[in-house]
């Protein structure tokens, strides 16, 4: 028999017994979303009919339509959460720009005609300051009708530049200066509360008999993607509450678990690096090293203590013994001569 036929003959056999581990141990997927900053790392873990030993917490359940939609839009908050990290920084811009009054009547057409309008707009500014244009956009519509544009835009040129795009866009005669408002990312570094607000703001018309945007919301397409990896864990279960990797800490405010829209449990959570957030898990993390190199440090004076008694110890004459010349190993107090 050949090294090739052997070989492959080898590589059978365990996919059999790895095979037949899963179905008698039980297993689970991994999934995992990384990006190449390394910020964060988003981590899921599913049941899948697939995999596994027949047990209780293998048996599909039904999924109604709305179950379906809340695993679909917290699906779009965590790929909207990877984009955010990934290819903006704290200081960067968070825009609303305004219509003029009175523009209730425009249609979805127009509108996303304004908007590619203005992207053009901005990429020529952009290319002229020598900077790239990044932007992540939601266009809603408010319950009167008004409609507003939210974006984050990478803050490589003045603001006041894109706001002045913006009017020459959609001005009017009556209305030359529509609203623009403009903040910043803040220094934290970790935006969960922003994607949330990006996807809920896109729901207004994404679900609507006539949607804006054909999706929760919009990006440029030179943006950086994170990338996925899925593994097949051979356990049981997982735990409820996990552990993060070296040099990260877990958001367990954001923690998800239930059951996912194929009627099977899942967990999802979200792994940060240490030093990007500083108001929530960083603090919490500082204290312990700080507490566990205040440990260390009591127990290397300890055992410098320690070693510097029985130094003094060795260093005695062998005569020189408890009780011999000494009281309790020390020199004894000189009595006064009786007078």
């Amino acid at each position: 028999m050949s090294s090739e036929r052997k070989l492959l003959k080898r590589q059978r056999s365990r996919k059999r017994r790895m095979a037949a581990r899963r179905k008698s141990k039980g297993a689970y997927i991994r999934t995992e979303w990384s990006i190449p900053s390394g910020k964060i790392v988003i981590v899921q873990k599913s049941i899948s009919g697939r995999y596994g030993k027949r047990d209780g917490k293998r048996i599909r359940e039904k999924s109604s339509e709305e179950k379906v939609r809340r695993w679909q839009d917290k699906r779009a908050e965590m790929q909207c959460l990877l984009l955010l990290e990934e290819n903006f920084k704290p200081g960067d811009y968070w825009m609303r720009f305004s219509y003029p009054p009175k523009t209730f009547s425009k249609t979805s057409s127009e509108i996303r005609r304004d908007l590619s309008r203005f992207k053009r707009k901005l990429s020529r500014l952009y290319k002229k300051a020598g900077k790239v244009f990044k932007s992540i956009y939601v266009i809603g519509r408010g319950k009167r009708g008004s409609i507003h544009f939210h974006a984050v835009i990478n803050g490589d040129i003045d603001s006041r530049l894109i706001e002045k795009a913006w009017q020459k866009t959609v001005g009017t005669e009556k209305c030359p200066c529509p609203s623009c408002n403009t903040t910043h990312l803040s220094d934290e570094g970790y935006w969960p509360d922003l994607a949330a607000y990006i996807v809920k703001n896109g729901l207004e018309t994404f679900r609507s008999d006539d949607p804006i945007l054909h999706a929760r919301y919009g990006c440029t397409r030179n943006l950086r993607k994170p990338t996925k990896k899925t593994t097949v864990v051979v356990a049981g279960d997982w735990v409820e509450k996990p552990r993060a990797k070296a040099g990260y800490w877990v958001d367990y405010e954001n923690m998800r678990a239930g059951i996912s829209d194929i009627g099977f449990p899942f967990q999802s959570y979200c792994q940060v690096q240490i030093g990007i957030d500083l108001t929530k898990g960083d603090r919490k993390h500082l204290r312990k090293e700080r507490k566990k190199a205040n440990d260390n440090g009591r127990k290397r004076k300890g055992a410098a203590r320690a070693g510097q008694e029985a130094e003094a110890a060795s260093s005695n004459p062998a005569g020189k013994q408890r009780g011999q010349g000494s009281v309790g190993g020390r020199n004894p107090v000189p009595k006064h001569p009786a007078e």
